[in-house]
């Protein structure tokens, strides 16, 4: 997390240790959407995914800059079959977070997953 005035690097101090800038209603926003995220966690575990799913969208509404929100966001919609949806999840992942190997492992398996869809009903017909 950066200071959003100046872009310092966030210390864990709640002034910004380059611009004084007091980071207080940030880190409250960033502490509701990780509640958020926990609480999907929980839906999901619970396979609530409809629930988990709105937790979900709460957190990422909150706190968008948070790359592990958005690959649990995608997991959730794919266990709905919300796909393009998931899809757009783990791009958004990645173009946080371009090294994360789970983005990119959830994408490739889907991106599969659709094509051998779309095959078995080429086939069928």
């Amino acid at each position: 997390m950066k200071c959003p005035v100046c872009r310092a690097p966030f210390r864990g101090d709640p002034v910004c240790s380059r611009c004084q800038t007091n980071l207080l209603p940030l880190l409250e926003i960033r502490h509701h959407a990780f509640c958020y995220y926990n609480q999907a966690l929980e839906q999901a575990k619970k396979q609530q995914w409809e629930q988990a799913a709105a937790s979900m969208d709460a957190a990422v509404d909150q706190f968008q800059s948070q790359t592990e929100f958005h690959l649990l966001r995608g997991k959730i919609l794919a266990h709905l079959h919300r796909y393009h949806e998931a899809i757009h999840a783990w791009q958004t992942a990645l173009h946080l977070n371009p090294s994360s190997t789970e983005a990119q492992k959830c994408l490739s398996t889907l991106t599969d997953l659709i094509q051998q869809m779309k095959l078995s009903t080429q086939r069928k017909n």
